[in-house]
């Protein structure tokens, strides 16, 4: 819910017609799109709006107000479950409010501020996650019990996560589980947290990583089979997640396997963020 006072202070004796609040959301995005060949190349901008939330209240229904200060108390429920606020590159979910009067014979008087909004998060922590990853290539996050279950062959790794929700500034945590029978050479194991967003207008997508966060998992002097531990703490400032339609924001977590003169082995799941 959104609470406060707008006051309207007249210097002189005016005539007002009304006294209005709008409280309004939208969801924003831009593609950069490029057209023609050579020296007829030239780019331009696709942009896409869907509206969230647009409400009105009237504070003052009108008369004639003589100088003074005049404050009119509002309030606005914002609906569960609206989109988080979020500026990016080229996304935006954005909340306003603007108080206008409406004076005959002269021009409106306006004023305006932006409000931010946090993600309701959801009633559970998500269930845990799984992921085998197998040599060569990747495989997105599953759910425990779900998807492969057996190694093929070549070294992998196996991913748990507890939970697949958090809040800014908690601690993550799991387990890594590598799987190396024939004795490759691994050179590193690394844990990516990305942010990435992504806009969509006009038939176009475009996505852009806009945070990141990284991690070494000391893989040496690891028994074979021994689970590692590795936790990092998710910084207090980050973006909630975004779920919009013309535009998305979200995290991935991937973990990476670097082995000797071979391709390297990544599993990746998506972990959502809420205030």
């Amino acid at each position: 819910m959104v609470t406060g006072t707008v006051f309207f202070n007249p210097t002189k004796q005016v005539n007002l017609n009304q006294l209005v609040l709008t409280l309004a959301g939208d969801e924003k995005s831009r593609v950069q799109v490029q057209t023609g060949t050579g020296k007829h190349r030239h780019s331009h901008y696709k942009e896409a709006v869907r509206g969230l939330v647009s409400r009105n209240e009237l504070l003052a229904p009108g008369g004639l107000m003589q100088p003074g200060s005049y404050p009119f108390e509002f309030s606005f429920d914002i609906p569960f479950g609206s989109l988080p606020s979020y500026q990016g590159k080229n996304a935006w979910v954005i909340y306003g409010l603007e108080a206008r009067a409406d004076i005959p014979m002269w021009f409106d008087t306006t004023c305006k501020a932006a409000i931010g909004v946090f993600g309701a998060p959801p009633d559970q922590r998500g269930p845990p996650i799984e992921i085998l990853a197998n040599y060569p290539g990747s495989l997105k996050g599953v759910l425990t019990g779900g998807g492969q279950s057996e190694y093929k062959s070549g070294p992998g790794f196996r991913l748990e996560l507890a939970q697949t929700w958090y809040q800014p500034g908690e601690t993550v945590t799991g387990t890594i589980t590598i799987h190396n029978p024939e004795g490759k050479h691994l050179r590193k194991l690394k844990v990516h947290l990305r942010g990435v967003e992504v806009a969509q207008a006009g038939g176009h997508r475009d996505s852009s990583i806009s945070a990141s966060h990284d991690i070494d998992v000391p893989i040496d002097g690891n028994a074979p089979g021994e689970p590692l531990q590795f936790s990092f703490q998710l910084p207090p400032d980050m973006n909630d997640s975004v779920p919009g339609s013309v535009m998305s924001f979200f995290w991935m977590l991937e973990a990476q396997l670097d082995i000797a003169w071979g391709f390297d082995v990544k599993a990746e799941v998506e972990i959502k963020i809420f205030h």
